[in-house]
């Protein structure tokens, strides 16, 4: 798995090293052209950067690489999203509500509390 790319170059390229190579290169590309990210831009840099090492496969393994990082990301994101719902229920559920979200307890100190008026002495 150290060699899994194969580089046309004479630098035998490392998995882990060509990702960041592929991530810089997007990264950089992104933050100078004035383009949304979400249009393709990352993925068509990150095929560019793969090119440019000289992966084995051509386009077609440079492309793969690309979507298969965009799926993941996405999933990783979902993922994360979802264990983030599941240990804070109680404030997704006041947050899709509109409201804090109120017990039993608060709801009886409220009735339970006295006038104003009894309050002062009056």
């Amino acid at each position: 798995m150290e060699k899994l790319l194969q580089p046309k170059a004479l630098i035998p390229v490392i998995l882990s090293v060509a990702l960041a190579v592929s991530t810089s290169f997007s990264l950089a590309f992104s933050l100078i052209v004035p383009i949304p990210v979400d249009i393709g831009v990352l993925e068509v840099s990150g095929v560019g950067a793969f090119l440019a090492i000289g992966i084995q496969g051509g386009k077609s393994a440079a492309v793969g690489a690309m979507l298969i990082n965009r799926v993941l990301s996405i999933i990783a994101f979902l993922v994360i999203a979802a264990l983030v719902m599941l240990i804070f229920h109680g404030e997704f559920r006041a947050a899709l509500r509109g409201g804090p979200e109120r017990t039993q307890d608060d709801a009886e100190r409220t009735t339970e509390r006295p006038a104003a008026s009894e309050a002062s002495g009056t």
